[in-house]
């Protein structure tokens, strides 16, 4: 004790303090509660689960999944499925999903093919030709994964064929993987 006052060491005050501040503060942090909202049912979401998601510049959430492609709306969700009758997604079973800013769009891999959905137009396209350097025919590839990069080229793994990358200009071109063929991942 120096001069009728206790003398606490500068390290036991911040100990202290810090002990203090968290007491204080801790049941205030836990007493927020999570909620989940359920927003499809079994006969809308046929296969309840989610195979890749993206977010485009409005703030929509793309879903890639088994039955098609969602576009989650902040409370609705608008459903694109395979239809024979009409321009649509070649197949319900959609891989991968990828937002390009560039194009404005959104890219869907599928099961049967590459699709690109126009944000401006709120139109499908799908994508065919042939890869410029190997003439392979790309409009029913097995899609398994695709990438966006930073100069906007799209890069598509498939299921059968390897590798190829469809460029910010639109050309196509395969890619050499010698002795693989089944690119799941990039």
């Amino acid at each position: 004790m120096r001069n009728g006052y206790y003398h606490i060491g500068i390290k036991k005050l911040k100990g202290y303090t810090l002990l203090l501040l968290f007491l204080v503060i801790s049941p205030v942090c836990h007493a927020q509660d999570v909620v989940f909202e359920h927003f499809l049912d079994d006969k809308e979401f046929s296969y309840n689960s989610i195979r890749d998601i993206t977010q485009d510049d409005k703030g929509f959430l793309w879903l890639a999944t088994f039955s098609g492609v969602y576009r989650f709306e902040g409370k609705s969700f608008k459903k694109y499925q395979f239809n024979p009758n009409e321009l649509s997604i070649p197949s319900d079973d959609v891989t991968s999903i990828v937002y390009d800013s560039l194009r404005n769009c959104i890219w869907a891999g599928t099961d049967n093919g590459l699709t690109q959905f126009d944000l401006l137009t709120d139109s499908i396209k799908l994508i065919t030709g042939r890869s410029i350097n190997t003439n392979q025919e790309i409009a029913h590839l097995q899609i398994r994964s695709i990438l966006l990069d930073e100069k906007s080229n799209l890069w598509v793994g498939t299921k059968k064929s390897g590798l190829f990358v469809y460029t910010n200009r639109g050309e196509c071109y395969k890619i050499p993987t010698p002795g693989i063929t089944y690119i799941k991942t990039i």
